[in-house]
Protein backbone atom coordinates (compact mmCIF):
# COMPACT_ATOMS: atom_id res chain seq x y z
CA UNK A 1 0.00 0.00 0.00
CA UNK A 2 1.12 4.31 0.06
CA UNK A 3 3.72 4.56 1.95
CA UNK A 4 3.54 6.74 5.13
CA UNK A 5 2.92 10.36 4.66
CA UNK A 6 5.07 10.83 7.65
CA UNK A 7 7.81 9.30 5.58
CA UNK A 8 7.20 11.09 2.61
CA UNK A 9 7.25 14.64 4.08
CA UNK A 10 10.66 13.78 6.23
CA UNK A 11 12.10 12.23 3.43
CA UNK A 12 11.10 15.71 1.14
CA UNK A 13 12.42 18.29 4.37
CA UNK A 14 15.56 16.21 4.05
CA UNK A 15 16.32 16.72 0.59
CA UNK A 16 14.98 20.80 0.35
CA UNK A 17 17.41 21.22 3.47
CA UNK A 18 20.29 19.61 1.81
CA UNK A 19 20.72 16.70 4.21
CA UNK A 20 22.56 14.07 3.01
CA UNK A 21 21.93 10.46 4.39
CA UNK A 22 23.86 8.74 6.24
CA UNK A 23 24.69 5.80 3.88
CA UNK A 24 24.37 5.87 -0.04
CA UNK A 25 22.94 2.88 -0.83
CA UNK A 26 20.54 0.53 0.84
CA UNK A 27 19.56 -2.85 -0.58
CA UNK A 28 17.24 -5.69 0.99
CA UNK A 29 18.14 -9.08 -0.47
CA UNK A 30 16.68 -11.68 1.32
CA UNK A 31 17.64 -14.89 -0.54
CA UNK A 32 19.91 -14.47 -3.22
CA UNK A 33 18.58 -16.64 -6.01
CA UNK A 34 21.01 -17.29 -8.96
CA UNK A 35 20.55 -14.24 -10.81
CA UNK A 36 21.67 -12.13 -7.49
CA UNK A 37 25.03 -14.19 -6.44
CA UNK A 38 27.12 -12.14 -8.38
CA UNK A 39 25.62 -8.95 -7.71
CA UNK A 40 25.94 -9.94 -4.07
CA UNK A 41 29.99 -11.04 -4.42
CA UNK A 42 30.74 -8.03 -6.49
CA UNK A 43 29.17 -5.73 -3.81
CA UNK A 44 31.27 -7.56 -1.65
CA UNK A 45 34.73 -7.50 -3.52
CA UNK A 46 34.34 -3.76 -4.22
CA UNK A 47 33.73 -3.00 -1.05
CA UNK A 48 30.38 -1.41 -1.17
CA UNK A 49 28.89 -3.64 1.51
CA UNK A 50 31.30 -1.50 4.21
CA UNK A 51 29.79 1.55 4.43
CA UNK A 52 26.39 1.12 3.39
CA UNK A 53 23.17 -0.45 4.88
CA UNK A 54 22.95 -3.95 2.51
CA UNK A 55 21.51 -7.16 3.80
CA UNK A 56 21.49 -10.63 2.23
CA UNK A 57 20.20 -13.16 4.34
CA UNK A 58 21.20 -16.87 2.45
CA UNK A 59 22.43 -17.95 -1.00
CA UNK A 60 20.09 -20.04 -2.98
CA UNK A 61 21.10 -22.71 -5.80
CA UNK A 62 23.66 -25.06 -6.39
CA UNK A 63 26.77 -23.58 -5.14
CA UNK A 64 24.96 -21.56 -2.40
CA UNK A 65 27.25 -23.37 0.72
CA UNK A 66 30.41 -21.96 -1.10
CA UNK A 67 28.90 -18.52 -2.00
CA UNK A 68 27.66 -18.11 2.10
CA UNK A 69 31.21 -19.20 3.41
CA UNK A 70 32.92 -16.77 0.64
CA UNK A 71 30.85 -13.99 1.68
CA UNK A 72 29.83 -14.94 5.49
CA UNK A 73 26.28 -15.13 4.61
CA UNK A 74 24.43 -14.54 6.13
CA UNK A 75 24.96 -11.03 6.69
CA UNK A 76 23.70 -7.32 7.56
CA UNK A 77 25.95 -5.00 7.03
CA UNK A 78 27.00 -1.45 9.22
CA UNK A 79 23.81 -1.16 11.60
CA UNK A 80 21.19 -2.35 8.99
CA UNK A 81 18.31 -4.09 11.14
CA UNK A 82 15.72 -4.49 8.03
CA UNK A 83 13.06 -5.71 10.73
CA UNK A 84 13.23 -9.16 9.37
CA UNK A 85 14.54 -12.45 10.67
CA UNK A 86 16.47 -14.65 8.79
CA UNK A 87 14.60 -16.73 6.00
CA UNK A 88 13.81 -19.89 7.84
CA UNK A 89 9.86 -19.50 6.58
CA UNK A 90 10.31 -22.48 4.85
CA UNK A 91 12.64 -24.87 6.68
CA UNK A 92 10.67 -28.48 7.15
CA UNK A 93 9.69 -27.93 10.50
CA UNK A 94 9.32 -24.01 10.83
CA UNK A 95 6.92 -22.82 8.29
CA UNK A 96 5.60 -20.33 9.56
CA UNK A 97 1.42 -19.91 9.34
CA UNK A 98 0.32 -17.51 6.85
CA UNK A 99 -0.44 -14.91 9.07
CA UNK A 100 3.20 -15.31 10.46
CA UNK A 101 4.27 -14.73 7.24
CA UNK A 102 2.11 -11.47 6.32
CA UNK A 103 3.02 -10.14 10.10
CA UNK A 104 7.06 -10.61 9.26
CA UNK A 105 6.55 -9.35 5.59
CA UNK A 106 4.24 -6.28 6.94
CA UNK A 107 7.26 -5.43 9.66
CA UNK A 108 9.32 -6.02 7.07
CA UNK A 109 8.18 -2.72 5.27
CA UNK A 110 6.74 -0.53 7.39
CA UNK A 111 8.57 -0.89 10.46
CA UNK A 112 10.07 2.18 12.64
CA UNK A 113 13.47 0.11 11.88
CA UNK A 114 13.04 0.07 8.12
CA UNK A 115 11.87 3.32 7.92
CA UNK A 116 14.66 4.69 9.84
CA UNK A 117 16.78 2.70 7.49
CA UNK A 118 15.08 4.15 4.04
CA UNK A 119 15.66 7.76 6.01
CA UNK A 120 19.32 7.04 6.20
CA UNK A 121 19.99 6.26 3.06
CA UNK A 122 20.24 8.21 -0.73
CA UNK A 123 19.57 5.79 -2.96
CA UNK A 124 17.76 1.88 -3.25
CA UNK A 125 19.48 -0.99 -5.20
CA UNK A 126 16.32 -3.27 -6.29
CA UNK A 127 17.28 -6.97 -7.17
CA UNK A 128 13.67 -8.29 -8.08
CA UNK A 129 12.45 -11.54 -7.03
CA UNK A 130 13.45 -12.81 -10.98
CA UNK A 131 15.74 -12.27 -12.90
CA UNK A 132 15.47 -12.09 -17.00
CA UNK A 133 16.80 -15.42 -17.72
CA UNK A 134 14.41 -17.15 -15.37
CA UNK A 135 12.45 -19.94 -17.52
CA UNK A 136 9.53 -19.49 -15.23
CA UNK A 137 8.99 -15.64 -16.22
CA UNK A 138 9.96 -15.83 -19.50
CA UNK A 139 7.34 -14.87 -22.21
CA UNK A 140 4.56 -15.35 -19.16
CA UNK A 141 4.90 -12.09 -17.34
CA UNK A 142 7.14 -9.59 -16.38
CA UNK A 143 7.22 -9.36 -12.73
CA UNK A 144 7.43 -6.22 -10.68
CA UNK A 145 7.00 -6.26 -7.04
CA UNK A 146 6.83 -4.39 -3.43
CA UNK A 147 10.55 -4.62 -4.12
CA UNK A 148 10.86 -2.55 -6.45
CA UNK A 149 7.97 -0.01 -5.31
CA UNK A 150 8.83 0.06 -2.00
CA UNK A 151 11.57 3.12 -3.25
CA UNK A 152 9.01 4.88 -5.06
CA UNK A 153 7.19 5.22 -2.00
CA UNK A 154 9.87 6.29 0.22
CA UNK A 155 10.65 8.83 -1.95
CA UNK A 156 14.09 7.34 -2.93
CA UNK A 157 15.87 7.06 -6.27
CA UNK A 158 16.82 3.93 -7.29
CA UNK A 159 18.91 1.13 -9.69
CA UNK A 160 16.89 -2.20 -10.34
CA UNK A 161 18.55 -5.18 -11.03
CA UNK A 162 15.29 -7.34 -12.73
CA UNK A 163 13.51 -8.98 -15.60
CA UNK A 164 15.10 -6.75 -18.59
CA UNK A 165 13.11 -3.91 -19.82
CA UNK A 166 11.85 -3.76 -16.22
CA UNK A 167 12.05 0.14 -16.46
CA UNK A 168 10.50 0.56 -19.84
CA UNK A 169 7.70 -1.46 -17.95
CA UNK A 170 7.61 1.32 -15.52
CA UNK A 171 7.00 4.15 -17.92
CA UNK A 172 4.36 2.70 -19.28
CA UNK A 173 2.95 2.90 -15.53
CA UNK A 174 3.43 6.20 -15.55
CA UNK A 175 6.51 6.04 -13.51
CA UNK A 176 10.16 7.83 -14.26
CA UNK A 177 13.12 7.20 -14.01
CA UNK A 178 16.57 8.27 -13.68
CA UNK A 179 18.89 8.02 -16.74
CA UNK A 180 19.64 11.70 -16.39
CA UNK A 181 21.78 10.76 -13.24
CA UNK A 182 23.18 7.28 -14.27
CA UNK A 183 23.59 5.11 -17.55
CA UNK A 184 20.08 2.61 -17.32
CA UNK A 185 21.56 1.04 -20.58
CA UNK A 186 21.85 -1.90 -18.32
CA UNK A 187 18.16 -2.50 -18.33
CA UNK A 188 18.18 -3.89 -22.30
CA UNK A 189 21.23 -6.27 -21.54
CA UNK A 190 20.71 -9.55 -22.82
CA UNK A 191 24.25 -10.78 -21.42
CA UNK A 192 23.61 -11.28 -17.20
CA UNK A 193 27.89 -10.81 -16.54
CA UNK A 194 27.84 -7.63 -18.71
CA UNK A 195 24.60 -6.40 -17.03
CA UNK A 196 25.79 -6.85 -13.28
CA UNK A 197 28.56 -5.20 -14.23
CA UNK A 198 27.23 -2.22 -14.98
CA UNK A 199 24.94 -2.17 -12.41
CA UNK A 200 28.12 -2.13 -9.86
CA UNK A 201 29.97 0.31 -11.56
CA UNK A 202 26.87 2.33 -10.97
CA UNK A 203 27.28 1.50 -7.55
CA UNK A 204 30.12 1.88 -6.81
CA UNK A 205 29.98 5.35 -8.16
CA UNK A 206 27.05 6.38 -6.26
CA UNK A 207 28.84 4.71 -2.74
CA UNK A 208 32.20 7.01 -3.54
CA UNK A 209 29.99 10.33 -3.48
CA UNK A 210 30.80 12.68 -0.86
CA UNK A 211 28.10 13.96 1.43
CA UNK A 212 27.68 17.22 -0.88
CA UNK A 213 27.86 15.12 -3.93
CA UNK A 214 24.85 13.08 -2.40
CA UNK A 215 22.81 16.32 -1.32
CA UNK A 216 23.00 17.22 -5.23
CA UNK A 217 21.78 13.98 -6.49
CA UNK A 218 18.65 14.02 -4.59
CA UNK A 219 17.83 17.08 -5.21
CA UNK A 220 18.01 16.43 -9.30
CA UNK A 221 15.98 13.18 -8.49
CA UNK A 222 13.62 15.02 -6.43
CA UNK A 223 11.13 15.98 -9.15
CA UNK A 224 10.87 12.71 -10.36
CA UNK A 225 10.62 11.06 -7.19
CA UNK A 226 7.98 12.72 -6.01
CA UNK A 227 6.10 12.25 -9.24
CA UNK A 228 6.48 8.51 -8.93
CA UNK A 229 5.05 8.93 -4.73
CA UNK A 230 1.98 9.69 -6.28
CA UNK A 231 1.69 7.95 -9.53
CA UNK A 232 2.17 4.85 -6.58
CA UNK A 233 -0.89 6.10 -4.55
CA UNK A 234 -2.96 6.78 -7.44
CA UNK A 235 -2.83 3.94 -9.30
CA UNK A 236 -3.31 2.32 -5.89
CA UNK A 237 -6.72 3.89 -5.19
CA UNK A 238 -7.48 3.15 -8.36
CA UNK A 239 -7.39 -0.30 -8.24
CA UNK A 240 -4.61 -0.62 -11.19
CA UNK A 241 -1.73 -1.99 -8.54
CA UNK A 242 -4.41 -5.15 -8.23
CA UNK A 243 -5.14 -5.35 -11.33
CA UNK A 244 -1.95 -6.02 -12.08
CA UNK A 245 -1.21 -8.19 -9.53
CA UNK A 246 -4.14 -10.63 -10.79
CA UNK A 247 -2.83 -10.91 -13.89
CA UNK A 248 0.65 -11.90 -12.75
CA UNK A 249 -1.48 -14.80 -10.94
CA UNK A 250 -3.52 -15.90 -13.57
CA UNK A 251 -0.20 -16.22 -15.62
CA UNK A 252 1.57 -18.02 -12.82
CA UNK A 253 0.66 -21.52 -13.64
CA UNK A 254 2.58 -24.77 -13.96
CA UNK A 255 3.02 -25.05 -17.76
Amino acid sequence: NPGPPELFRQRRSQIIRGIAPEYNIVSYNGRARGHKVDLMRGLYQRGITKNNLISCYSVMGPESSEVTQELSLPWRTSDIRDAQEPMHRNAPGSELTSEEAWHTHYHYYYSPESQRELLNSAVCLTTETWGHDVPLAQGRFHHVSEKTYRPMVSVMPFVSWSQNHTLARLHAQGYETFDHIWSEHYDTLADTDQKTSEVLDICEHIASLSLSDIATVLHDTLPECEHNYWNYHNRWHSGQHARHLHEILNAWQPS
